[in-house]
């Protein structure tokens, strides 16, 4: 009696490798969109994450603010103590604002390297 894996032509193997091949790839295509999609959930996690941390320091930045115009408005009053608080607070927004430009200027000038 013939075995059929033993007598098949060399067009059937041919045949049989392509189908293992393709059934291989798109097994390993299911791998990838499956990592994927973990690290896409991941990313959008830690960009929410991220968001949620930003706006908390930004409240806390904005009630040390406000602590400071409590605390100055005794000697200043309330207006010196505003005033002050505002200024202070817009010369470091200055500083920090001249310094990232300065910095992206330097990224995206054509002088490369």
């Amino acid at each position: 009696m013939r075995d059929s894996r033993t007598d098949a032509s060399i067009g059937e193997l041919v045949q049989r490798l392509t189908a293992d091949g393709k059934t291989w790839v798109q097994a390993e295509l299911a791998v990838w969109k499956a990592v994927a999609a973990s690290r896409k959930n991941d990313a959008i996690l830690g960009i929410a994450l991220g968001v949620g941390a930003l706006v908390i320091a930004f409240a806390a930045i904005g009630a040390l603010l406000v602590g400071l115009i409590l605390v100055l408005r005794e000697p200043l009053g309330n207006g010196g103590a505003t005033a002050v608080v505002v200024l202070v607070a817009l010369a470091i927004a200055g500083i920090l604002g001249k310094m990232a430009a300065t910095r992206l200027g330097n990224a995206f000038s054509g002088d490369g390297l």
